[in-house]
């Protein structure tokens, strides 16, 4: 699905806290490769995220603001957690910055 090496990947237990709401982005975008994330704002559950492929924490990385969103571990989980660096990004991982695009193209067209 992904063709990216696999020191990106990373594996979470139930109950790990990936992001945290407030603290400064760390320039990591993440997809989930498999298990299951709780999205909470202000201690609130707000989504669950369990399908592979799905990108988050890209927004604060983007635009550069704090981590407007706690994401943590339902299930085990695997990630892959890329570095985002502008001009790298879109040049190591092409296929991954073409998807981040659809996604947020389709994420403004819906809204």
């Amino acid at each position: 699905m992904l063709n990216v090496p696999t020191h990106y990947l990373r594996t979470y237990e139930l109950g790990a806290v990936i992001i945290r709401q407030g603290e400064p982005n760390d320039n990591i975008i993440y997809i989930l490769i498999s298990g299951m994330l709780s999205i909470s704002k202000d201690g609130r559950p707000v989504a669950e995220l369990k399908q592979p492929g799905i990108f988050f924490g890209e927004l604060s990385v983007l635009l550069n603001i704090p981590r407007s969103a706690t994401v943590t571990a339902i299930a085990e989980c695997q990630v892959v957690a890329l570095p985002y660096e502008y001009d790298v990004f879109f040049v190591k991982f092409p296929n991954i910055a073409e998807k981040l695009m659809l996604t947020l193209a389709k994420r403004l067209a819906e809204n």
